[in-house]
């Protein structure tokens, strides 16, 4: 049995869910905004296996930001494309989450973190949205570098939404191609993915 609660932000731990407080006077933006968050969630628990994201995820920091985003950005792009009106709600909960972490007033790389930007990428790729300008802006300082190291891995990804499983092992070359994880036996053409950091290009 899921219990919710409301509190500053939204979460979901095990079958505890926690909503955004709601505004006295809730406009349709704010509306929108808490069905994306409860429809995160629904999705999270619908179609996302816990024991199997645990027994896949990397146990470095940034690593397992980047995988717990592209899990999140997976159910998502599934709930979208099975229910209408989903898309919407979701956008619109992406959209305050970009302005209450000030990407809008973002001026440096340095400012916004790996794990999401990835996302915002990966929204992109996966779910087919024109990000919010905020989130256009933070992305820009990163776009041109993530482009080049994991842009062609999102055909692959894209394939194997339905499939978390196939998914999860499917990151393991997202990150390898981010410098976030050493796999040994590696295939020789993620030898080639340049070793130029961010701060070179």
């Amino acid at each position: 049995e899921l219990q919710l609660t409301f509190g500053s932000e939204a979460r979901l731990v095990g079958n505890n869910a926690r909503l955004p407080a709601p505004p006295k006077n809730m406009s349709e933006e704010d509306i929108a905004h808490l069905r994306g968050e409860a429809d995160a969630m629904a999705l999270r628990l619908k179609f996302h296996d816990e024991a199997l994201h645990r027994s896949r995820a990397p146990a470095a920091p940034d690593a397992r930001a980047v995988f717990e985003t592209l899990e999140q950005v997976r159910v998502e792009t599934l709930g979208a494309q099975e229910y209408r009106g989903v898309a919407g709600n979701l956008r619109a909960a992406f959209q305050e989450r970009c302005r209450q972490a000030g990407y809008a007033r973002v001026g440096d790389r340095e400012e916004v973190g790996i794990a999401d930007v990835v996302g915002m990428l990966s929204r992109e790729k996966l779910l087919g949205e024109e990000l919010p300008a905020s989130a256009q802006n933070a992305l820009g300082y990163w776009r041109e570098y993530l482009q080049h190291r994991i842009g062609p891995d999102f055909d692959e990804l894209a394939n194997l939404v339905h499939d978390q499983e196939a998914f999860a092992k499917a990151l393991d070359h997202v990150l390898v191609h981010l410098d976030l994880l050493d796999l040994e036996n590696e295939d020789e053409g993620d030898e080639e993915i340049s070793e130029e950091s961010p701060d070179e290009q």
